[in-house]
């Protein structure tokens, strides 16, 4: 079962797991732009036999840790 999670959801999402409040720059949408985005993974999951089976805390919570060990590895050179 998919589950949309808008933007602005992402965007707090990240900020509470990453412990800061980064701040958005709000920006004028094209006139085309769709008001909702439904990405379709079926080609993944028919070519590549692949399902997503991370959840999305879990995932974010490691891409932050990883990027935040570059971080604190540039500080202490």
């Amino acid at each position: 079962e998919a589950t949309h999670i808008s933007y602005r959801q992402l965007h707090e999402k990240v900020c509470r797991l990453a412990g800061t409040e980064l701040q958005r720059a709000p920006q004028e949408l094209p006139v085309d732009d769709p008001r909702q985005r439904c990405p379709d993974i079926g080609l993944a999951q028919s070519l590549l036999d692949w399902t997503p089976t991370t959840p999305l805390d879990t995932g974010l919570r490691a891409t932050i840790d990883y990027f935040a060990s570059f971080a604190s590895s540039d500080r202490s050179s």
